[in-house]
């Protein structure tokens, strides 16, 4: 009897969280922020689990994470201290700014990404061609070819 009341009482609890709570996962979540090394802008990848016991709308918590995350430079969000420090101001800006209480957020990824060049990849493409082409005809330059004159 107890083991069925129990069951019970797990139950009611995870259904009063799925009518007054929200789990919000954010995947791929893709920034660019300021690097403290370099002038150029280092490209981040995330996937957080953010828990609140209340009705939230998904877009308010989407915009406070962006305004943090944007807040930060790159090589901080990589240390557990600022990992620690964007957790927190994410719960701070949703309960300040939308009245929304943050009880967990959960990083379950948080990687940088290689920055594509463009200009650069097409200058290096350049001239591995033309390295190559020069190759190509300082081996073709030693054999010679014969020329319908030569018949």
């Amino acid at each position: 009897m107890k083991k069925i009341f129990l069951g019970f009482f797990l139950l009611g609890i995870l259904e009063f969280h799925a009518l007054f709570g929200a789990d919000f996962e954010i995947k791929n979540l893709e920034v660019d922020l300021y690097s403290k090394t370099s002038s150029e802008m280092k490209k981040i990848s995330m996937d957080l689990h953010i828990f609140t016991n209340e009705v939230a709308k998904s877009s308010a918590i989407k915009d406070a994470i962006n305004v943090i995350v944007s807040s930060f430079y790159a090589q901080d969000l990589m240390s557990s201290k600022g990992k620690e420090a964007f957790k927190e101001a994410i719960k701070k800006y949703s309960a300040s700014k939308y009245k929304i209480k943050i009880d967990d957020v959960y990083i379950l990824s948080l990687k940088e990404i290689d920055n594509i060049d463009i200009k650069r990849l097409v200058k290096q493409l350049d001239k591995y061609y033309k390295n190559s082409a020069n190759k190509e005809n300082k081996s073709m330059g030693n054999s010679r070819i014969p020329s319908r004159q030569d018949g």
